[in-house]
């Protein structure tokens, strides 16, 4: 009787593992609370929150799963922003690359691009073919394209314009005046830089206008 009695002890399964079975409000298989009693019902919880609907469930996997779901939509909502700002700003990329082309050409007509402001009143000569042509002393705060040497000196330039009458004049052409100036050498040197072109030599030193002319030039420096 003894050796049969071990027998059917050990011929019973052993369980692989076991959970520690916590109470859940609501669900049947566990007593009600003290505050279901008092007519306090507590409100049931999610069963989103457990493994499995008898309500055992390891210690903070339903805490696990809320936080990867959270993770996972955020990196989702990321993505979405990130393809959405693609798709805007496509025009403007595309527009910026024909700027560029455009900036690159008078870049290449220039020996020297300086930003800066005119320390006088410009003096006015027609020259023999009645181009009007302007000298004034210039001083170069930055030098966006040339001999960086030549930032924080003072300089003598000639502005070439075309003008008719004083509806052509170009209102930074004057003291004070802030502005970027397209230069070229002179053949005569007298003064040694003068505007690489009548219609574009003088611009408006716009931030993102400078800050485009130094790039091209530093990727223009990098091909050399």
């Amino acid at each position: 009787m003894h050796l049969q009695f071990r027998a059917l002890r050990y011929a019973q399964p052993t369980p692989r593992c076991q959970f520690r079975r916590t109470p859940c409000p609501g669900l049947p298989g566990f007593p009600a609370t003290t505050s279901e009693r008092h007519g306090n019902p507590l409100v049931p919880p999610r069963l989103s929150d457990y493994c499995s609907t008898d309500g055992s469930v390891p210690p903070g996997k339903g805490r696990r799963s809320r936080r990867t779901s959270s993770t996972e939509g955020d990196m989702m909502k990321r993505i979405a922003l990130l393809a959405l700002a693609s798709v805007a700003l496509a025009p403007f990329f595309a527009l910026a690359d024909t700027s560029d082309d455009t900036l690159k050409f008078y870049l290449s007509r220039s020996d020297v691009v300086i930003q800066g402001t005119i320390l006088n009143h410009p003096v006015g000569v027609i020259d023999r073919d009645g181009v009007p042509n302007f000298y004034c002393e210039f001083k170069a705060a930055d030098v966006l394209k040339g001999d960086a040497k030549l930032k924080g000196t003072t300089i003598r330039v000639n502005i070439v314009r075309f003008e008719r009458d004083e509806k052509d004049h170009h209102p930074l052409i004057k003291k004070g005046a802030e502005c970027i100036l397209f230069l070229k050498r002179t053949k005569d040197n007298i003064p040694k830089l003068e505007t690489a072109d009548v219609w574009f030599g003088v611009q408006h030193p716009f931030p993102w206008l400078v800050e485009s002319l130094k790039r091209l030039s530093k990727q223009k420096e990098n091909q050399n």
